[in-house]
C-alpha cells in the first residue's frame, strides 16, 4: 500500500465528491462537472467571509443536493440496508463542507496516509502529523486552482473568527498582528465612536493587561483599512503595469533572503549526516563489544537505546533540511501565483474580505509613537506568495 501510495495511485476504490473513476482507466479519476461547479461555489462563499454553517444553509437554500445525495442519484455510493425515510428533506451539513474544505485532491493532487493503524493487533487508526502524508502531485485534474487552495488553506489555519457577531470586524480581521509579541489584534467595538466602526487592540495586551506585557497597539479600522487599501492599489497596479520587472523584482529578494538560511542549513545538514554515519559506526562495535564479553547485556541495551534514539531524532531532523533546502534551491514562482490572483479582482473600489484573505498573509501594526508632536504608527504588509514587497515597489 505504501508503495502504490509513493507511486502516486489512488488508494481508495471510491472518488471524493466531485470527482468519478475514468471509464477508460479505472486507477484514474474525471471531474464530475456537475458537483465540481458546487464545490467551486463552496470554496468562494469560504473566502468571502462565510462560516461553514452559513455555506450550509446556503447550499440548502439553492436546492443543490448534498454529496450523498448526488454520488447515490448516479449510482456511486449504494446506501445498503439503512432505513429509508420518505418525504425528508435533503440539508447540508457543515460536517460535509469542511471536508470539502480540507481536501487538497481537489487542487489536482493525492494525499495518501493520513491514518494508519496503531500496530497489527487491532483495527484501530491514529491520525499522522500532516508532515509525514503522502502527497502526489498532479495526479488528476483540478477543480480548485492551487492559489485559491492556498488562500483558504491560510485562512483555515489563523484560526480566523468567522463567525457572525453583532459588530462588523472588518475584512481584516483574523490577519492583523503585533509586531512587539506576535499576538494578534482584535477588534474593540467602540459605542462613543460610532463613525469608525471600531478598532484593533493587541490581544496579549487585552488578556494580560495588568501585568504590563505588551502595550495596546490601538489603530482604528478606518484608518487602517484605508492605509492597507491605498498600499494594496499601489502593489497591484504595478504588478499589472510592469509584470516582467515586478518579476524580477521578488525573485531578487526572496534569493537574497534565502541565501543565509540556505547556507545555514546545508551546513547544519553535513553535521547531522556525519553524526548519523559515527553512531553507525559505535553501534557496530556495541555489537562487537557484546560478543565478545567486554560489554554486559544490560549496559548494552541501555546504551543501544540511548543511541537508536539520537538517531531516529537526527534522521527525522535530516528530511526536514533536505525538505527546506530543496524548497529554497526551487525558482521562486510567487511572483506569477500573485500576478495571477490580481487579474481575478477587477475591482478594488473599497476594501472586502474576498480581497484581504486573497492578496494578504498578515498585517503588523506597531505601536503609535510622537514623532515631532505627531503620532505615528508603522503598519506593514506581508503579502501572500511574495511577502513583504511596498518598499520595493515605492522605490
Amino acid at each position: 500500500m505504501k508503495t502504490r501510495a509513493l507511486a502516486g495511485e489512488h488508494l481508495t476504490g471510491c472518488p471524493p465528491y466531485g470527482y468519478v473513476t475514468s471509464e477508460k482507466d479505472r486507477k484514474q479519476w474525471v471531474i464530475d462537472e456537475e458537483a465540481a461547479e458546487h464545490i467551486r461555489t463552496i470554496y468562494n462563499l469560504y473566502i468571502g467571509g462565510m462560516t461553514f454553517k452559513q455555506i450550509a444553509e446556503e447550499m440548502t437554500r439553492r436546492g443543490i443536493p448534498s454529496p450523498s445525495k448526488h454520488i447515490e442519484k448516479y449510482g456511486v455510493y449504494k446506501p445498503g440496508r439503512r432505513i429509508k425515510l420518505e418525504g425528508v428533506p435533503d440539508f447540508w451539513h457543515p460536517g460535509s463542507v469542511i471536508a470539502i474544505i480540507d481536501r487538497y485532491e481537489y487542487a489536482g493532487h493525492t494525499v495518501s496516509y493520513r491514518f494508519q493503524s496503531e500496530s497489527c493487533k487491532t483495527s484501530k487508526t491514529v491520525k499522522v502529523p500532516e508532515s509525514e502524508w503522502i502527497i502526489t502531485r498532479n495526479t488528476q485534474p483540478a477543480i480548485i486552482d492551487e492559489e485559491t487552495w492556498q488562500t483558504v488553506k491560510r485562512v483555515r489555519d489563523s484560526g480566523r473568527r468567522r463567525k457572525v457577531n453583532i459588530h462588523d470586524k472588518g475584512p481584516l480581521n483574523g490577519l492583523i498582528y503585533c509586531d512587539s509579541c506576535g499576538s494578534k489584534l482584535y477588534f474593540k467595538p467602540t459605542p462613543r465612536l460610532k463613525d469608525h466602526g471600531g478598532c484593533y487592540m493587541c490581544g496579549y495586551y487585552l488578556h494580560y493587561t495588568k501585568m504590563n506585557l505588551c502595550t495596546t497597539h490601538y489603530i482604528r479600522r478606518s484608518d487602517l483599512e484605508e492605509v492597507v487599501l491605498a498600499r494594496l492599489r499601489m502593489v497591484t497596479d504595478f504588478a499589472k503595469e510592469n509584470e516582467s520587472e515586478f518579476v524580477k523584482m521578488v525573485e531578487r529578494k526572496s534569493h537574497k533572503k534565502g541565501e543565509a538560511t540556505l547556507r545555514k542549513n546545508e551546513k547544519e545538514l553535513t553535521a547531522t549526516q556525519k553524526r548519523l554515519a559515527e553512531i553507525d559506526r559505535i553501534i557496530n562495535r556495541l555489537y562487537e563489544d557484546k560478543v565478545t564479553g567486554e560489554l554486559t547485556s544490560e549496559r548494552f541495551a541501555t546504551m543501544l537505546a540511548g543511541f537508536e534514539d539520537e538517531q531516529g531524532q537526527l534522521r527525522k531532523r535530516s528530511e526536514e533540511l533536505r525538505i527546506a533546502i530543496a524548497h529554497e534551491k526551487e525558482s521562486t514562482d510567487g511572483a506569477e501565483r500573485f500576478i495571477k490572483q490580481v487579474r481575478q479582482i477587477t475591482n478594488m473600489e473599497e476594501l472586502t474580505t474576498e480581497i484581504a484573505v486573497t492578496l494578504i498573509e498578515k498585517v503588523i501594526v506597531s505601536q503609535a509613537e510622537k514623532v515631532n508632536g505627531q503620532n505615528q504608527q508603522k503598519i506593514k504588509i506581508i503579502y501572500n506568495f511574495i511577502g513583504d514587497i511596498d518598499e520595493e515597489v515605492t522605490e
